[in-house]
């Protein structure tokens, strides 16, 4: 077993120091090509993936002028606004990645479905909760715990 531990152990290194390695060639693409909106949607993704969230906002925000990938990059703010606790922000930018994807984008669509309707229901917003969550219900049932939290919404009625 100490093999396999120093074995994850060493995995989780090399991946850090490659996520490391991609937010420096990332970062240098995306100032040598300020107009190129990929290289800074992907620095984005990198800084997200390594906990800096602040960091990745001021890229993101930059990428939303990309059409094609307005809800895709309204989920990933959501996601960073609420990770430093910015939860009318996560919950605005989460309505605009649910209203921005379309029927291509289903699995991105279901995420911000459920971080929408999670978010609401922890900002005691039950209506919205609801709504959400009816939605990615439809889409798809068997969707994380989507079915007990509907239900455990709808039993805060009874």
């Amino acid at each position: 077993t100490t093999d396999s531990e120093d074995n994850k152990e060493i995995v989780v290194r090399l991946r850090t120091a490659l996520l490391k390695q991609e937010i420096d060639i990332f970062a240098a693409r995306a100032e040598r090509y300020p107009d190129n909106v990929s290289w800074k949607y992907e620095l984005a993704m990198r800084l997200k993936t390594t906990g800096s969230p602040a960091e990745a906002i001021k890229f993101f925000q930059q990428v939303q002028i990309d059409s094609r990938r307005r809800g895709a990059v309204a989920l990933e703010l959501g996601e960073c606004f609420q990770k430093i606790k910015q939860y009318p922000l996560a919950m605005r930018n989460y309505q605009t990645a649910v209203e921005s994807l379309g029927d291509r984008e289903v699995e991105l669509r279901k995420r911000a479905l459920y971080r929408a309707g999670v978010l609401a229901a922890a900002m005691k917003d039950k209506d919205a909760a609801l709504k959400f969550l009816s939605n990615l219900a439809e889409v798809d049932f068997g969707y994380r715990d989507v079915a007990e939290r509907l239900k455990k919404l709808n039993a805060e009625d009874a």
